[in-house]
């Protein structure tokens, strides 16, 4: 009887070491302060964040991820560089960069997101970065590939995300797991841009918002219970 429940313990430690993976998605897509130009200056490059949403850590080992945006491409997919590790749950930024001066670019978003961050109680970021086509205000896509046998091809692609026209919401990222644009009630708020419009968003964390009927029903539930309490 001990030898099968040992067989069955190590069977079962066996498979959920088969089932650990990761899954890197992408979270939150950050356009840029001026999708018109009623919105002044770009605080920093776009950005999107990637998470892992399994239970094991993606490692630069497992293959190389690539950024191309809408109508993707395996020719114009760009590769993604500055971050060896995430680990489960956690959530990195990518930054778009001219290669040129990568520390620059990174120093930028740091300069503009760590002090909010920090203020708010948020762990800041890994940063990476990667030198692509630019996010559009008026709606784009961002696709993320991972390969792992140096033979790029489309079907690498783990995950693709697009946005809906920004133009009425300068600065703010587009939150992807809620499917709006972030909002100062719940997201950090940066420091405003030349035009008195700030950076807006929740790089390296993800914000769980209510729905609605979620809020109704919960008030409902408590006015219940008050009620019973006065009876």
């Amino acid at each position: 009887m001990r030898v099968l429940l040992c067989a069955s313990a190590l069977v079962a430690c066996l498979s959920s070491q088969a089932l650990a993976l990761y899954d890197l998605q992408i979270t939150e897509i950050w356009p840029g302060n001026f999708p018109n130009d009623s919105n002044g200056d770009n605080q920093t490059g776009d950005w999107f964040e990637l998470t892992n949403l399994g239970d094991m850590a993606w490692t630069s080992a497992d293959g190389t991820l690539y950024f191309d945006d809408s109508s993707p491409a395996v020719a114009n997919a760009d590769q993604m560089f500055g971050i060896t590790s995430i680990a489960p749950g956690e959530s990195v930024i990518y930054v778009d960069d001219d290669l040129a001066l990568p520390a620059l670019t990174l120093s930028i978003w740091h300069g503009l997101w760590d002090t909010p961050l920090t203020n708010a109680g948020k762990s800041v970021p890994q940063v990476g970065y990667y030198g692509g086509s630019g996010l559009g205000g008026g709606g784009d896509e961002v696709n993320v590939f991972l390969d792992t046998d140096a033979n790029l091809e489309i079907s690498d692609i783990i995950d693709s995300e697009d946005y809906v026209d920004a133009d009425s919401s300068g600065g703010q990222s587009w939150d992807v797991p809620n499917g709006i644009y972030s909002h100062p009630s719940y997201a950090v708020v940066t420091a405003a841009n030349d035009n008195g419009n700030p950076s807006t968003g929740t790089p390296g964390y993800i914000a769980a918002i209510p729905e609605p009927a979620s809020l109704f029903l919960g008030c409902a539930g408590l006015g219940f219970v008050c009620l019973r309490r006065r009876k």
